[in-house]
């Protein structure tokens, strides 16, 4: 039991060392090190959280089935693309020789707020509909048309992602080298 709580602890420990460590290096000032922090956190939500829920015995009879087993792909696919993101934002700065963003923190912050929100509301979803059906009995039907808000607030989340990687992609192009 005491593992069970140090554990997410030391992740804890590990994500918040992860930026200023990155941040430090040769004096860049590229948002890599956002990026690469915020894939970090998002694989610590997905193996870290919605996993432990699924491992332990007690637990799993009730999280099999819902949104939870959805969330936990989607938080594994949004790390990467984050990762990815911020390995084409310093691959970028380092191909120009230029040590600058070549975007802006507006991508970085739509991009992690859809992400988290739209994952804190899918988490919400599985949590309710397992509340709702196994505790409660209420029949499926009756639970997703109740379970209809939360998943508007996933899809909304991922409208914000979207916007997110479609700012980033608009300033990656706006700020291309110009042909000489």
């Amino acid at each position: 039991n005491l593992a069970a709580v140090l554990a997410p602890v030391f992740y804890l420990m590990v994500i918040a060392r992860c930026y200023p460590a990155l941040t430090q290096r040769n004096g860049t000032h590229t948002l890599a090190a956002h990026w690469f922090t915020l894939s970090i956190l998002l694989f610590f939500l997905a193996f870290g959280l919605v996993a432990a829920t699924q491992l332990a015995p007690a637990i799993r009879p009730y999280t099999l089935g819902p949104p939870l087993n959805a969330l936990q792909s989607a938080l594994t696919l949004m790390a990467a693309v984050a990762m990815s993101l911020g390995v084409v934002n310093q691959s970028a700065a380092e191909l120009r020789g230029q040590n600058w963003r070549v975007t802006g923190l507006t991508p970085f912050w739509l991009v992690s707020v859809g992400i988290l929100g739209g994952g804190l509301a899918l988490g919400a979803a599985g949590v309710v509909q397992v509340y709702l059906e196994r505790l409660l009995s209420i029949g499926y039907l009756d639970s997703q048309a109740l379970l209809v808000p939360l998943y508007i607030g996933w899809i909304m989340g991922l409208i914000v992602l979207l916007l997110g990687i479609l700012l980033y992609a608009l300033g990656f192009w706006s700020h291309r080298p110009q042909r000489r």
